[in-house]
């Protein structure tokens, strides 16, 4: 079973599926970047090694189970603090479970202990690769340690899942168990000040943390005016558990389309700021 589908970008970048989660090698003229390491299926490390000779290193977007699954291969990674909390007490059988309950998969997946020695990143600090620069960009919402990666030159913004068509701020109950304590979503009001942000980046093209959803293709500034519209419905009609009168349904969980998102929220965590693990 070929579990790595790679698509050359351009030049220097390739898209990498395992999974249907994405990643991103990003090469520079000396360096280069490893952007997620999905769920840790197959060996990312000679997937690269068969693009790039260069020197690189690995950026985690956020903590969870199809973008951090990879982390044990490697010695180093890169992490807002944030989020290496949740990382460092991840158990593999929260690996194996999401990517069994998401993808029905059930083949081998590599450890995530012992794992890497974590290095803190967050707003201000950049990956020089030398004729390239890719900058972090803290994006809390679908984490609180969430980052995207902007090449600014190249007008691209890699977003993890701070900008994906399905977006989550919630879990069903019944999926809840596939997240580490801890890795909670923001409110709904944080996450719609992430989106303007990412609104007003200079990026034309969004690569997410699930491109499979766009068809392999990069999103554009349309995907997060129509995630912010559904924040802003959700933020007037601020919803209460009290008002939930559908039959048998879920009180954490609400889920809003507009256009082509889908957006998931907590109705109980719209406007406040605290964690649901």
């Amino acid at each position: 079973m070929n579990i790595h589908k790679i698509k050359q970008l351009d030049e220097r970048t390739w898209h990498i599926d395992e999974l249907n989660a994405s990643m991103y090698l990003v090469a520079g003229n000396e360096s280069a970047l490893l952007i997620d390491t999905a769920y840790g299926a197959g060996d990312i490390r000679e997937v690269v090694r068969s693009l790039t000779d260069l020197p690189y290193r690995v950026v985690i977007t956020h903590a969870h189970p199809d973008h951090m699954g990879g982390i044990g291969l490697f010695s180093d990674v890169y992490m807002h603090r944030a989020d290496i909390g949740v990382a460092a007490t991840t158990p593999d059988s929260l690996i194996r479970k999401t990517a069994k309950l998401l993808q029905n998969y059930e083949g081998e997946l590599h450890s995530l202990h012992p794992g890497p020695r974590y290095h803190g990143i967050e707003e201000g600090c950049s990956f020089d690769l030398g004729g390239r620069i890719l900058s972090v960009c803290e994006f809390p919402g679908h984490t609180y340690g969430s980052i995207g990666l902007l090449d600014e030159e190249q007008g691209a913004l890699y977003s993890g899942d701070s900008c994906n068509p399905n977006q989550l701020l919630a879990l069903p109950e019944n999926m809840a168990h596939v997240l580490t304590p801890g890795s909670g979503f923001t409110s709904v009001r944080q996450y719609l000040n992430t989106l303007k942000k990412i609104r007003n980046l200079p990026a034309g093209k969004i690569f997410t943390g699930h491109l499979n959803e766009l068809a392999f293709m990069p999103a554009d500034k349309s995907l997060a005016d129509e995630l912010i519209e559904c924040c802003i419905a959700v933020l007037d009609r601020q919803d209460s558990r009290a008002d939930r009168k559908d039959a048998g349904a879920d009180p954490s969980c609400e889920t809003l389309p507009y256009g082509k998102a889908l957006f998931t929220y907590n109705p109980l965590h719209i406007a406040d700021d605290w964690v649901i693990c």
